[in-house]
């Protein structure tokens, strides 16, 4: 699968507000994830896809694909699965990202992208990323870490797995301050 950028997207996001334009079509959509973080963040420089909410959900996807066909972008690129994470505690706070005639673009803040890599606990795909809004929040303790998840969930999403996540964060994020502390 094809990489994505911040460039790449913005220029998807031209096209797709030239494509909604036509169509007398005012769309919008909030990115999540890797899309998010790519806007949030120098050190991401690339996703493979991108989670998002979108509005009209349709119409604006069908802008996107089609869009994204003139950037190589084929299959399935676009996620909109992050909604039954969203549906009850949508962000409060949206940065924009792009802002067209006919669409525009926002992500949540970096506390709410870490309460939903924490949420999701993948160990495999939310781990790094999670590190990296940690480092970025100061939230380096496991006590930092649970009161970003608790701005966002309520106490009773904090399971044992998402327990076992927080730790092994707050563990990696302490033995990088010791090995830096100690050069």
């Amino acid at each position: 699968m094809k990489t994505i950028n911040a460039n790449t997207l913005k220029e998807i996001f031209k096209e797709a507000n030239c494509i909604l334009s036509q169509k007398g079509i005012i769309g919008e959509i909030v990115l999540f994830g890797g899309g998010a973080l790519i806007f949030a963040f120098d050190e991401r420089v690339f996703t493979k896809d991108i989670d998002a909410y979108l509005r009209p959900k349709e119409e604006v996807e069908n802008a996107l694909v089609e869009a994204g066909k003139k950037f190589g972008l084929k299959g399935e690129w676009i996620n909109t699965d992050v909604l039954r994470y969203v549906y009850s505690r949508p962000p409060q706070k949206l940065a924009s990202v792009f802002e067209g005639k006919n669409l525009r673009v926002f992500r949540p803040s970096k506390e709410y992208i870490l309460a939903l890599k924490i949420l999701a606990s993948r160990a495999e795909r939310d781990f790094e990323d999670a590190l990296l809004l940690a480092k970025a929040l100061k939230a380096v303790t496991e006590e930092d870490l649970k009161n970003v998840f608790f701005s966002v969930f309520p106490k009773s999403y904090l399971d044992e797995r998402r327990k076992l996540f927080i730790e092994e964060i707050a563990a990696t994020l302490a033995k990088e301050k010791k090995t830096y502390e100690n050069k």
